[in-house]
């Protein structure tokens, strides 16, 4: 809130990037893309999984939080609702129990925790990262589901750019001014 000197400004609002960069009059092309996740205590299942996985072809992910377990998926474009929708979360579980058959002693709808967040997705599916065409603008976001994998990365490249500094990677496509 109110007014700030800066040298530089990187915007890294993920999925509310867009809406950010509007009032300057900039067009980022980031959508956010809701997924789910569904979270219960792992006492129950007699064997439970040790370490995450993903199973692309089911579209679940599946992660060990020390006593807890995480089902995680789903796609769906809903603007910026973040209400978990049941019937997503409830695919998501049957999806889960078809590969892992004792999931559903753990789970329990009555306690289980429904979670819905905004992936930041563009058409491409690559981030968006540096210079913006608003001098001393620089964007780090839309790295899809990806962001926390992809973000110390995206965050050297981004500081190296701002520092005036060559990043280590090259940046075809993956710059404010690439064609969508």
């Amino acid at each position: 809130r109110g007014q700030h000197a800066t040298d530089a400004v990187v915007v890294a609002l993920g999925s509310y990037t867009p809406l950010l960069l509007r009032k300057v009059g900039l067009r980022a092309p980031i959508y956010p893309v809701k997924g789910v996740s569904i979270t219960v205590m792992a006492q129950g299942w007699n064997d439970p999984l040790t370490m995450p996985i993903i199973d692309d072809g089911r579209l679940f992910g599946l992660i060990p939080l020390g006593d807890r377990i995480r089902a995680a998926g789903s796609a769906e474009v809903a603007h910026y609702n973040t209400t978990p929708d049941r019937t997503r979360c409830q695919a998501i579980v049957d999806n889960v129990i078809s590969v892992f058959p004792g999931f559903r002693h753990c789970y329990r709808p009555e306690t289980a925790k429904f979670w819905a967040g905004l992936r930041p997705v563009t058409p491409s599916g690559t981030p968006l990262l540096g210079r913006t065409p608003v001098r001393n603008l620089y964007i780090n976001a839309g790295h899809c589901h990806q962001g926390w994998t992809l973000s110390c990365g995206s965050a050297r490249v981004v500081a190296d750019i701002v520092d005036g500094r060559e990043p280590e990677i090259d940046l075809t496509g993956l710059t404010f001014d690439r064609r969508h």
